[in-house]
């Protein structure tokens, strides 16, 4: 399989759609998705994840072809804002093949079932960010490596559950 490299996307409304900024692949289909630049999006009532990059996804209506393994890197988010999405942040890599190279600067996700789920990650930059619950939040970090954090807030009601297991380092 080929890939995707060089996009630039900025100043971007998203209002009443299924998920925001996704960005999809799957074991099998091999390829590329680098050099991805999101700037200044405004999100509001989002029914899945604000920020979605995940290499497990499920389905395909074209069957994946061998077991080669996406690469994802050089990916970078800055300035969004969400005034509601079910899960603000979600990144699931493979376990043989982690997502890497992700910069996220200043994401600010308001009323959010689940805030930040992280799943086979490595050399991610989280800088600014809040997202703030209306119920009680779940924050996951499984299986992750060398995740740098400057200033992140994660708030909600109630009692949030986060999960810090199996993180090599954070």
């Amino acid at each position: 399989s080929g890939g995707v490299e060089n996009v630039l996307a900025y100043n971007c409304h998203f209002r009443n759609t299924g998920r925001g900024l996704r960005i999809k692949s799957m074991r099998g289909r091999g390829g590329y998705v680098r050099n991805i630049y999101f700037k200044d999006i405004t999100m509001d009532s989002i029914k899945g994840e604000a920020i979605k990059v995940i290499m497990r996804y499920p389905t395909s209506s074209i069957p994946p072809r061998g077991n080669k393994t996406p690469v994802f890197g050089n990916i970078n988010i800055e300035n969004v804002t969400t005034k509601y999405a079910k899960v603000g942040l979600r990144m699931q890599g493979l376990s043989n093949q982690p997502i890497k190279g992700i910069t996220i600067d200043n994401f600010k996700c308001e009323s959010s079932k689940f805030g930040v789920i992280m799943d086979s990650c490595s050399t991610i930059y989280l800088k600014d960010i809040s997202i703030n619950s209306n119920e009680s939040a779940v924050h996951r970090f499984v299986g992750n490596d060398n995740i740098s954090v400057d200033n992140m807030t994660l708030d909600g009601k109630g009692i949030g559950v986060m999960d810090l297991s199996e993180m090599a380092k954070l």
